[in-house]
């Protein structure tokens, strides 16, 4: 996989990936393009990155910021790829770039839909812990969220 800083062609593409049920909730709303868009390239202080595949298509996508000192991710993979053993990997190859881009050896922080059990296994077999949960909107429908940290390297 090859990782780039995210650029308009690819944030649309992003934008308008479609999940099926129950992942539909992660499908950015047309009313969220500009608030979304606002978030990849204003002063957010979210870095987010492009992740290709081999032939250079858009696989997924890291972001990146930090809170009192804690870097938090997210990360998305394609739909067409969700489901198919790729997540470990994916998961790792976030983890390893964010912690090298940042010269980063504390904590990561990460939050996951409570219904989300697939992504919550996921987090927990490479390393991450519930630490807590919060509700928030999301593009105006509430959501509970898993909290998760993963441990100092």
């Amino acid at each position: 996989m090859r990782i780039e800083p995210m650029n308009h062609a690819y944030a649309m593409e992003y934008i308008n990936w479609k999940y099926m049920p129950p992942y539909e909730f992660y499908n950015i709303p047309p009313g969220g393009v500009e608030e979304t868009l606002e978030e990849i390239f204003g002063t957010s202080g979210m870095d987010y990155y492009s992740v290709l595949d081999e032939d250079g298509t858009l696989f997924g996508m890291y972001m990146y910021s930090f809170c009192d000192g804690t870097m938090n991710i997210g990360l998305g993979i394609r739909p067409a790829s969700c489901g198919q053993g790729n997540g470990n990997d994916f998961v790792g190859t976030c983890i390893s770039f964010g912690r090298e881009k940042y010269a980063y050896t504390g904590v990561i922080r990460l939050m996951a839909a409570d219904f989300n059990l697939r992504a919550i296994h996921l987090y927990r077999s490479v390393g991450f812990a519930e630490t807590g949960r919060i509700d928030k909107l999301s593009y105006g429908t509430p959501v509970t969220f898993v909290l998760m940290e993963s441990e100092k390297v």
